[in-house]
């Protein structure tokens, strides 16, 4: 008998610590959404940046990004899922790309060097 009530209570603390840790990091762990925006070019340019959440534009903005200057823009969601970063410099060159917000991944990195070369990362914290 006593056996068997240690047993039942080493499984039911075990799917404690099991539900305590995906909560932690689910949740308490899983950082908002951001995209950083560099500008590594001599000239200004004009940054549209479209966020889709199941096929659904949430997030949309258009700013200029100085010459040798970044911009980062933080809390665009939170929800964990998958979500489609669209980036349009100076109206030329549009650019997808597609990243997800969980447990170590919510930022992307997205790299100007001029308005036709532009370069887009995935940041893992």
């Amino acid at each position: 008998m006593n056996l068997k009530k240690l047993t039942i209570g080493l499984i039911v603390i075990s799917l404690a610590i099991i539900l305590i840790s995906y909560f932690y990091t689910t949740t308490i762990l899983t950082e908002p959404l951001s995209v950083h925006i560099t500008n590594a070019d001599k000239i200004s340019h004009k940054v549209n940046l479209k966020v889709y959440f199941k096929d659904r534009c949430i997030f949309n903005e258009s700013l200029i990004v100085k010459p040798k200057s970044h911009v980062t823009i933080r809390n665009i969601a939170n929800k964990e899922g998958k979500y489609l970063i669209v980036i349009t410099v100076d109206g030329k060159r549009t650019l997808k790309f597609s990243t997800k917000v969980a447990f170590g991944y919510a930022g992307v990195s997205v790299f100007i060097w001029n308005s036709t070369n532009i370069d887009i990362r995935q940041m893992v914290y």
